[in-house]
């Protein structure tokens, strides 16, 4: 997760330069880290960090947002 902030990054200036391909490769990928990262944490027996990870996503520095 910690270059997540690096990849929303990425996704505003591929947005603003209208390149459709990409900025849709780009979210598959965010959405496939923050699904591993809620898996590891479930599996951990961290379910309410899990949660608020699926519910609020993360911050720029990677850690769980809150609401």
């Amino acid at each position: 997760m910690a270059d997540e902030g690096a990849a929303s990054g990425l996704t505003c200036l591929l947005a603003g330069r209208g390149d459709p391909d990409r900025l849709r490769a780009g979210r598959r990928r965010q959405r496939a880290r923050r699904l591993a990262a809620r898996r590891h944490l479930t599996e951990q027996g961290r379910g309410e960090e899990a949660e608020r990870l699926r519910r609020f996503g993360p911050n720029l520095d990677g850690s769980i947002a809150r609401a």
